[in-house]
């Protein structure tokens, strides 16, 4: 995913490699890649993956231990204990490793040349009103440049930029029993368009995923039966990256990558870039929406997921005169895939 802000004022030209229409096994199924990470103890909070150098990166919560970085093959390469990552993610746009810190900070480790993990992280402003909770494990919504939390049974949404709260909306579709089993400070971003967000049942090893503008379930993928039973419980170990779903096994000291995507998933995922061009932004009366693929309707969402308009699309512009001020969506539907990008009516 490559995204170019020409101007706020103008265009903004949005390119999404394509993460839509995603199938998923009813079953994960067990990867080749295993992380066997050395040393550390069993508070591992993270994996991140590298495109570019094709690496692999394990974080170990507590700043005192080795976060680890392992080559495409899970051999490991080396290791740092600069930033006391919770979250750890691969930021696609400024191509470098970043996450959410303990207690509401934020930190970027822009890498060596070799993409191993420096000793000179850069740390960001705390951001104490982020973090619903002092432990929580944030994924990074690529797509919309925000970070994403889980806590008491709500999902998070804030903006990367300075922290400020976007949404917080409950889960809808478990029941409190099933809520109760929820891992309680991770949650995983997949791209997937009406799947995005994931969250973990411990207890009975099912991955559920819900949609990150209603908070609704749409799946449920069980683990395997061979899946490691969290040694923390409901703490840390859980992660995703590289359209990987990972699960630390603490008697092995590994990180263990399940397939979560079928084979026809993973072919529809790849896709084709889809362009869309939205101007101006942020707009007083109207949007011009254009798209290399054909636009079938369009809708806008306000930050609670309800949709408010929906425009069928017969010609490029959509009128946003009679809305609030304040913050948005736009839900493209295009022949192929569904994006969903922000916007602010003044």
């Amino acid at each position: 995913m490559k995204k170019l802000l020409l101007s706020t004022l103008t265009i903004i030209t949005f390119y999404t490699v394509g993460k839509s229409q995603c199938n998923f096994y009813n079953t994960a199924v067990a990867a080749s890649i295993t992380l066997n990470c050395v040393g550390g103890d069993n508070n591992k909070s993270a994996v991140a993956y590298n495109p570019i150098k094709k690496l692999y990166y394990s974080n170990n919560a507590g700043g005192s231990k080795s976060n680890e970085y392992f080559d495409s093959t899970g051999t490991k390469l080396g290791g740092d204990t600069d930033a006391d990552f919770r979250g750890m993610w691969w930021n696609p746009s400024n191509e470098w490793i970043e996450g959410n810190t303990w207690n509401g900070g934020f930190s970027i480790d822009s890498l060596t040349i070799d993409g191993y993990l420096s000793s000179s992280s850069t740390f960001g402003s705390g951001f104490p009103s982020s973090m619903p909770y002092i432990q929580s494990i944030g994924a990074f919504d690529y797509d919309n440049d925000e970070f994403i939390y889980y806590h008491n049974d709500s999902i998070h949404r804030r903006l990367r930029s300075d922290g400020s709260v976007l949404s917080t909306f409950a889960i809808v579709g478990l029941t409190s029993t099933e809520l109760s089993k929820l891992n309680i400070n991770t949650v995983i971003y997949t791209g997937c368009s009406g799947r995005e967000i994931g969250v973990y049942n411990y207890v009975d090893k099912i991955l559920y995923l819900l949609d990150k503008l209603s908070g609704n379930v749409q799946e449920s993928i069980a683990m395997p039966n061979s899946a490691p039973t969290l040694s923390l419980i409901d703490y840390f170990q859980v992660s995703y990256a590289n359209d990987m779903f990972w699960l630390f096994d603490s008697g092995s000291n590994s990180w263990m990558s399940y397939n979560i995507f079928s084979p026809v998933g993973i072919n529809e995922k790849i896709g084709t870039e889809v362009i869309i061009n939205v101007s101006p932004n942020p707009t007083s009366s109207e949007l011009t929406i254009t798209s290399n693929e054909k636009i079938e309707k369009i809708n806008i969402i306000d930050l609670r997921g309800k949709i408010i308009k929906m425009i069928s699309q017969n010609n490029n512009t959509v009128d946003v005169s009679s809305l609030t001020k304040g913050m948005y969506f736009l839900q493209v539907h295009t022949d192929k895939k569904i994006v969903s990008k922000r916007f602010i009516k003044e």
